[in-house]
């Protein structure tokens, strides 16, 4: 089974690293609002401040993750995929039930780990089904 590493660069997929948006400060003073771009800054000006996101910036950084996630979609699709297909001797109920143990007990690891547990799984699965078919 690929791992998910493999099935990126197959695929040509690489990331964007994402920035944190940057947070903008706001000093509240005789009536008069400044913009800084550090919370020390709007400190000395006043002590009535308040910081939010700059809207261009955090759209950006949306945009990016959104961007990532679509890619990380396409490769998890490929590796499912590519799961079913090593294991296409099963029956999708079988497969199910032994993905899902899987699943559930190595996901915390990632989905290396999962393609990993499905071998022992299946594996034990398959030592079933042949004692019931010698009965």
């Amino acid at each position: 089974m690929k791992t998910i590493k493999e099935i990126e660069s197959e695929l040509d997929i690489t990331y964007e690293i994402v920035q944190i948006p940057k947070y903008i400060w706001y000093a509240y003073k005789n009536g008069e609002v400044y913009v800084f771009s550090s919370r020390a800054e709007a400190k000395k000006c006043s002590d009535n401040i308040e910081g939010s996101y700059d809207e261009k910036s955090l759209k950006e950084t949306q945009d990016i993750v959104k961007r990532n996630i679509d890619k990380e979609a396409i490769v998890i699709k490929k590796w499912n995929e590519l799961l079913r297909e090593e294991y296409k001797d099963l029956n999708d109920n079988l497969y199910d039930v032994c993905y899902n143990y899987s699943y559930e007990k190595h996901h915390h690891a990632g989905n290396d780990s999962v393609a990993d547990g499905m071998d022992s799984i299946v594996y034990f699965a398959r030592e079933i089904l042949e004692i019931f078919k010698k009965e």
